[in-house]
């Protein structure tokens, strides 16, 4: 586990080719703030997925704040985002870097890009049970640097539903 920050365990030597915005953010506890946009697929079914994962079910434009605290072995995030509130733990084992909200977890493979980083989604389990890919939520996101700034694009999907949410900012740190 080491004294490593979370995402330098992850990336290793690529950690250092990070633009230095993110290599900085992502080195101790910090906060950032921004303007995001959610936007929310239509229909009935994706408005019930959405209330049943606590995603947000309505659309917003506006402030946001993100806020990382250490907490060894790994991280927790919270997202500020209009009045959604959601809150992570983040580890790392194997090189890839895991994500539990209450009882799901998912994996990813984070990979370092020309601007940023990529996360891509490798598994999920539900109260330690691993999730057929045809019942397991899937998440895309990307980060990319700009400057003293990132943009974030995350999008969240469900099986047989498509895409139910999708949220993305412009952060800076504080």
């Amino acid at each position: 586990m080491g004294a490593d920050p979370l995402y330098r365990r992850i990336l290793g030597s690529d950690f250092e080719r990070l633009p230095d915005v993110l290599k900085d953010f992502h080195s101790g506890p910090r906060q950032a703030e921004g303007e995001f946009k959610v936007t929310l697929a239509g229909g009935v079914i994706r408005s019930i997925v959405r209330t049943l994962s606590r995603l947000p079910n309505k659309p917003f434009e506006g402030k946001g704040i993100l806020d990382v605290e250490s907490t060894p072995p790994g991280e927790v995030w919270t997202r500020d985002i209009g009045d959604w509130r959601f809150k992570t733990r983040q580890w790392e084992s194997d090189g890839l870097l895991f994500e539990k909200n209450r009882l799901l977890t998912l994996v990813f493979q984070v990979a370092k890009t020309a601007g940023g980083m990529t996360f891509r989604q490798v598994r999920a389990s539900w109260w330690k049970l691993p999730l057929p890919r045809l019942f397991a939520p899937r998440i895309q996101a990307v980060v990319c640097a700009e400057s003293n700034e990132w943009l974030v694009t995350v999008k969240i999907a469900m099986p047989l539903v498509g895409e139910v949410v999708r949220y993305e900012g412009r952060l800076a740190p504080l």
